[in-house]
């Protein structure tokens, strides 16, 4: 009986101090880990939730960068941490989703891993093309590829990435042949099709806005629902005359699996605070995104329906890895 009262006490400590524990958060400094290098996109929306939580949860939130193998390597970070909120994932989840049919293996499982903590931002994709391209409309881009099958050269930031994926949905949808040149990351398919090197590329519209209203490249057609701010005279792929074309990048917060929920809802508060502030919001939009907020439900969903959806165009693609 003494040694059963003893388990019993050890059980309600330890649930008192768990329960204390989470009250208590955040007592530490919060790791948010990036998975891109310093200075990209993904890094930049980081830095600048990072400023807005930690003012929110009254704690330092500390940018740690883990780039490597596309994002496996910060997510792995993130999946392999103590479940207790003080190391979160910010990852796009449509590469996330991607990521579980193109390759074969990962040293991470995201049912068994990861939970959703919650959305925070989106931008688009924009196909853009070298000034010396005879078509200036998505429309006419197609007629010429029908008539020259597999002569247009189109970049992409690597094999298995969204934009990639956008090349075989354009393939599909508009029954042409493009001929896909991966590149290790935007920035230098940027290059090439501004040296005529490739004559289009698939780009994320806040890499592609400078550029377009320079006049350095032509903007043909954008993958959002509605178009974008920055560029209003730039058409969707759906007023283009394909409405199911739409594609977007969305930014999202994750945490290891058995992060207790109350730690989860208070940080999702924060996040959803983040959201609704002007100045957040207006600084999203000067950069190209669109902000995004949601429960933490919604975004482990949204990240559901991203494996599901892409499945098909990765297998389609006939894209791997390792």
């Amino acid at each position: 009986m003494l040694l059963l009262f003893a388990l019993i006490g050890s059980f309600f400590g330890l649930l008192c101090q768990s329960a204390l524990a989470q009250s208590a958060y955040p007592a530490n400094p919060i790791h948010l880990v990036v998975t891109q290098s310093p200075g990209g996109p993904s890094d930049t929306l980081a830095r600048l939730v990072a400023v807005h939580l930690s003012e929110i949860l009254k704690t330092s939130v500390i940018v740690d960068n883990r780039p490597g193998a596309g994002s496996i390597v910060g997510t792995t970070v993130v999946a392999k941490s103590r479940p207790d909120g003080y190391t979160i994932l910010l990852n796009i989840a449509e590469t996330l989703g991607i990521y579980q049919t193109l390759y074969k293996t990962l040293p991470y499982d995201l049912d068994r891993d990861l939970t959703g903590v919650g959305l925070i931002a989106a931008s688009s994709e924009t196909l853009i093309a070298n000034q010396s391209l005879p078509a200036k409309s998505l429309k006419d881009f197609i007629a010429l590829a029908k008539d020259k099958p597999g002569q247009f050269d189109v970049g992409s930031a690597g094999v298995g990435s969204i934009m990639h994926l956008s090349i075989v949905m354009l393939d599909r949808e508009a029954d042409i042949t493009l001929t896909h040149v991966p590149y290790k990351g935007a920035a230098p398919a940027i290059t090439d099709v501004l040296g005529g090197h490739v004559q289009l590329a698939f780009v994320g519209t806040p890499a592609a806005v400078a550029l377009i209203n320079q006049h350095r490249v032509v903007g043909i057609a954008s993958t959002g629902s509605a178009r974008d701010a920055l560029l209003p005279q730039i058409p969707t792929f759906a007023e283009s005359g394909f409405p199911d074309f739409k594609v977007e990048v969305t930014y999202g917060f994750w945490a290891p699996k058995a992060t207790p929920k109350p730690i989860i809802e208070k940080l999702n508060s924060a996040l959803t605070e983040t959201a609704q502030d002007a100045d957040f919001r207006e600084r999203l939009a000067k950069m190209g995104f669109v902000t995004r907020s949601s429960t933490a439900d919604e975004a482990e969903a949204y990240l559901q329906a991203q494996v599901k959806r892409w499945r098909p165009i990765v297998k389609a693609s006939g894209a791997t890895a390792d």
